[in-house]
């Protein structure tokens, strides 16, 4: 019997790695950045709502970044233990960020599947797809709506938000005109 449950802990932890371990290395990188925020109501999750994040200058912030990348499923199988405060949420959300387009798409549907578990809420989602501030990163899918999965992921959202009107736009590729027309006016303005 001892040698059963034994066999069935390593199974689990087999091949991946285990949220023992996972867990507090995502804590203590979230607590890294919620330490390095500005102190007084510039380090408040409603400043930083209103106003966005630093990111650039938070040094932590790239190893938060690094921890989540690699251990995605187990950042958001273990999402509440990981962030146990509004900050700390938006800290955890924002990680997502840091990448490349492809690291912001999976962390757009993770945040998409925890907002349909009730695990962060539609303010919270909203924020994932805004608070980066970020032209580019939020017309993201209509700008790259003909590659595989991002359809799915229009789909899924559109069936969340009950916003029909814009993922018909982003689905016909009508809005990637719209926003690569814009983001080159605005490039020649700077």
């Amino acid at each position: 019997m001892r040698i059963q449950a034994l066999s069935a802990v390593v199974v689990v932890c087999t091949g991946m790695v285990c949220a023992d371990d996972v867990v507090p290395q995502v804590r203590s990188a979230v607590a890294a950045v919620v330490s390095a925020l500005p102190e007084g109501r510039q380090g408040t999750s409603t400043y930083l709502q209103e106003f966005g994040f630093p990111l650039k200058r938070l040094s932590a912030y790239q190893e938060l970044v690094g921890v989540v990348s690699n251990n995605q499923e187990m950042v958001c199988s273990n999402f509440v233990v990981c962030a146990s405060n509004e900050l700390a949420r938006m800290v955890l959300l924002a990680a997502w960020w840091g990448g490349d387009d492809a690291l912001y798409i999976s962390g757009l549907s993770r945040s998409l599947d925890l907002a349909t578990a009730g695990v962060v809420s539609h303010k919270e989602l909203n924020w994932y797809q805004s608070g980066h501030r970020s032209e580019r990163r939020g017309n993201i899918l209509a700008l790259r709506y003909d590659e595989p999965g991002i359809s799915n992921l229009v789909l899924r959202l559109c069936e969340f938000t009950g916003e029909t009107n814009v993922c018909r736009r982003i689905l016909s590729g009508e809005a990637r005109t719209s926003i690569t027309n814009y983001l080159e006016e605005i490039s020649h303005i700077k």
